[in-house]
């Protein structure tokens, strides 16, 4: 398995732009229109989302468009054995928004979500702007893991495995106290945990953030990344949001925790097309 991968990888690198999205559109026909892969799960995840506002046709056009995005994020990520994945990276919104963050010296949180290219976030911040690291757990087989790996370290990818409990606490607070950037991906539903609304829905949703930055603040950036075109994207830091602990850790949870879910959707909101709808949200 992790030989085809390699050889596949290899096919990518050297496949131009224009072949990349074909490749994508051809995947997604073939994957989204044929054999209809997640698409049921897309269909009802934007539905609760957007509820009546969008008409089945643009539902439809909304998950198909969505499985293009994430078909091409994969490819250009697969695609990168080359470390050239931070170079897709073409143009910068409100950069000086981290800049005066970092300038602070106590690090700084980066509130990620599955929008558009994340992996080239990490990585070209960590090698044009200050090391990022990021909370990361293990991805499908060992083989394929570690094809990710090496894929990630090529590009600059600095990631806090979370092996045993307590480590992503331990790796964030320590990349924190080196003055370095600390990323945690806040959009995925994680059993256990209390519902919040999320588009007006309740969702589980991890609260280990807010948790976090109770015991060690720091300046929290909203980013993601946006797709200009195949291999050119666009990266938008959005400003610190605004946080003050009262002296009652379980309601500064709550009121952090549903604060980085509207900021989430508001994100979201601006490129919907681009956005994970195949992960299982409302669970």
């Amino acid at each position: 398995m992790g030989i085809v991968i390699t050889v596949i990888s290899w096919l990518l690198t050297r496949t131009s732009n224009k072949g990349l999205d074909r490749l994508g559109r051809a995947l997604t026909y073939i994957f989204f229109d044929i054999f209809a892969i997640r698409r049921q799960l897309m269909l009802t995840n934007i539905t609760s989302a957007f509820g009546d506002s969008l008409s089945a046709e643009e539902k439809t056009k909304l998950a198909r468009d969505s499985f293009y995005h994430t078909l091409l994020t994969f490819l250009e990520f697969l695609g990168s054995q080359d470390g050239r994945l931070p170079d897709a990276v073409i143009h910068l919104e409100n950069r000086s928004l981290l800049e005066q963050a970092l300038a602070q010296n106590q690090g700084v949180y980066a509130l990620c979500m599955h929008l558009g290219n994340w992996e080239a976030m990490s990585s070209y911040i960590s090698r044009h702007i200050r090391r990022s690291n990021a909370v990361v757990k293990k991805i499908g087989s060992p083989a394929l893991n570690a094809v990710i790996t090496k894929l990630r370290a090529n590009n600059g990818f600095l990631p806090i495995p979370r092996i045993n409990k307590g480590d992503g606490y331990k790796g964030m607070v320590a990349a924190l106290d080196r003055g370095e950037i600390a990323g945690f991906v806040a959009d995925q539903s994680r059993p256990g945990e209390p519902l919040f609304p999320f588009f007006g829905k309740p969702a589980h949703t991890n609260t280990s953030l807010a948790a976090i930055w109770l015991k060690r603040p720091a300046p929290m950036i909203p980013m993601y990344c946006r797709r200009l075109a195949p291999r050119r994207l666009e990266l938008v830091f959005l400003p610190p949001l605004s946080l003050q602990a009262s002296g009652d850790t379980q309601e500064d949870i709550r009121r952090f925790t549903q604060l980085f879910n509207d900021t989430i959707e508001g994100c979201i909101r601006q490129r919907p097309e681009e956005y994970f709808w195949l992960h299982n949200r409302w669970k």
